[in-house]
């Protein structure tokens, strides 16, 4: 026993040296009490929320992190932890070992960030994608007042994501080019960290992801990342798709492998998913175009009240079948899958292989048509 104590304590300071030390000072405008500034980071696992009230707009934070990583900084003038929203006064910088310094006249919003390596590799980065993401902004305001006349018209309805997929491609493209650009950069690392979770074509993710240092791959992020890699491979395109079976809305057990001999989109939804209501009429149409040549579809719905998910099949007309468990996120057949956002759908044949995925809009309608002709 005396010998494993030592042990133990012989391996305390191996685990110290494992967290990286930060220090952040600062000042933003000339806020005093209540105003407070916030940190929000993860540490061992977990969401922290670090507060500092504001003397003259001087704030200063210390703490450690497990790995460089991205954090939010917040400034909420009433001390209210209002720190997230598209409203709201913050801004994502990166926590690494070391000082930091963040000033600003007026705003969070607007502060600079000096001191770090990843900071000023980050500030080349959102210099990059800024132009885009103003053009995101304002198409999502641009579709918010039009979305009553858009649900009511496919064709409007088409526009708006055909202008949508245009410009979100040209935000991934940007990602990309800076990620080939910083091999060894974290900033690189946790783009790829949010393709996993918006992006489920692996195999260009995976590509990318191996031209990375070996330090950024042997993070734990990067074996994180890489853990999800091999999992999302299953269900990559040439795969045998996983059966599940899920009860519809009358309890009735419905199995994935009773569509064997039919082309079924298993599409992954929700009532509350806006991108998953603006995409229906797409998948409707397609529905109503190939539906007896051979082509059906299994909705699997993460919603956990069942009324909501009753009245979206029903305000949508989507006439096919639908399963849940009304477990949200934690869908069986989602983390099957490795669902990490909707929408999303597998374009599975009729021996059960997966010969498509996240076909939207046009590209849906293309590879039916591929198929099936007209």
């Amino acid at each position: 026993m005396k010998r494993i104590s030592l042990l133990l304590i012989g391996l305390i300071p191996l685990i110290l040296i494992a967290q990286q030390k930060f220090s952040i000072k600062g000042q933003v405008g000339k806020y005093n009490t209540p105003s407070k500034a916030y940190l929000v980071y993860k540490f061992n696992g977990q969401d922290r929320i670090d507060e500092c009230v504001m003397k003259n707009g001087h704030f200063e934070f210390k703490g450690q992190i497990e790995e460089p990583d991205m954090a939010l900084f917040a400034v909420d003038r009433e001390g209210k932890k209002n720190i997230q929203g598209p409203n709201i006064d913050n801004r994502l910088i990166y926590l690494e070992s070391g000082s930091l310094t963040i000033n600003s006249t007026d705003s969070a919003k607007y502060a600079t960030v000096s001191g770090g390596k990843l900071n000023r590799e980050f500030d080349v980065f959102r210099q990059k994608s800024a132009l885009i993401e103003t053009k995101i902004k304002d198409l999502v305001r641009e579709f918010q007042a039009n979305a009553a006349e858009a649900q009511k018209n496919p064709s409007l309805m088409n526009s708006f994501q055909e202008r949508y997929n245009a410009v979100n491609s040209e935000f991934r493209a940007a990602e990309y080019e800076f990620v080939a650009q910083n091999l060894t950069s974290y900033v690189s690392l946790n783009i790829i960290k949010g393709w996993t979770k918006l992006e489920f074509n692996v195999e260009p993710v995976e590509e990318i992801f191996n031209k990375l240092s070996p330090e950024l791959k042997n993070s734990k992020t990067g074996k994180e990342i890489n853990d999800l890699i091999k999992k999302l491979k299953g269900t990559g395109i040439g795969s045998m798709a996983l059966d599940f079976s899920q009860n519809d809305l009358d309890g009735k057990p419905i199995k994935l492998s009773d569509f064997r001999g039919k082309y079924v989109l298993l599409d992954f939804w929700a009532s509350w998913c806006g991108p998953c209501r603006a995409e229906n009429p797409n998948v409707v149409s397609a529905f109503q175009k190939y539906k007896d040549k051979g082509f059906t579809i299994l909705g699997v719905s993460l919603d956990n009240a069942k009324e909501n998910w009753k009245q979206a099949i029903i305000a949508d007309q989507l006439t096919w079948t639908h399963v849940s468990d009304l477990r949200g996120w934690q869908n069986q057949a989602a983390q099957l899958y490795q669902v990490q956002g909707i929408p999303q759908n597998y374009l599975i044949d009729p021996m059960g292989k997966i010969v498509g995925k996240n076909l939207r809009g046009t590209d849906l309608e293309a590879k039916l048509h591929q198929i099936f002709g007209e």
